[in-house]
């Protein structure tokens, strides 16, 4: 099996740990999408797609997820199932994974291709902003660049905050 494509999304700084979405081709016949890509406490590791699992309400039918206390579609309370138990710990699973690689192998060379192509990603934006600004860019300076960028950073007084077209100011009350 060999991995022929690798697609890279990063995301914007609104999650400081979630790094990007990544989708992977196997042998040009096989995809692999929403793996995403986070910052763990020993460096970046990826997380396979998954979903939530979920269970019926008694009174009408609906699917609603494992934590719920109220059905989405009539409202009452509800108690859940049982969820599943992780065999090793023995703590609740609420999710599970839709696709993951078998043996240690094949998950060591995803994650790297992911990362990869992640870090590729990763700098071609950087080189992007360095020429927008004109100066080499480091990882400190990209990440204040990217904050200020994505409104994270309140604008400073002395510049009135942008106008919106559909949304015009309410006139003053006298």
């Amino acid at each position: 099996m060999e991995i022929t494509e690798v697609k890279v999304k990063v995301v914007p700084r609104g999650n400081n740990k979630l790094k990007a979405f990544a989708t992977i081709t196997f042998d040009n016949a096989f995809v692999v999408k929403d793996i995403r890509v986070i910052q763990g406490l020993k460096g970046m590791i990826i997380a396979m797609p998954a979903k939530k699992l979920t269970f019926r309400c008694f009174k009408c039918g609906c699917k609603n997820p494992m934590r719920a206390r109220f059905c989405n579609e009539c409202g009452g309370r509800v108690r859940p199932g049982q969820p599943r138990r992780n065999p090793t710990t023995g703590r609740p699973v609420h999710q599970v994974d839709i696709a993951h690689p078998i043996n240690p192998e094949a998950r060591k060379l995803i994650e790297e291709k992911i990362i990869q192509a992640y870090q590729s990603e990763f700098d071609k934006i950087r080189d992007g902003i360095a020429q927008q600004v004109g100066e080499p860019v480091g990882d400190e300076e990209f990440e204040e660049y990217e904050e200020a960028e994505m409104g994270e950073n309140p604008p400073s007084p002395a510049s009135p905050p942008p106008a919106d077209p559909l949304n015009p100011p309410a006139p003053p009350i006298p």
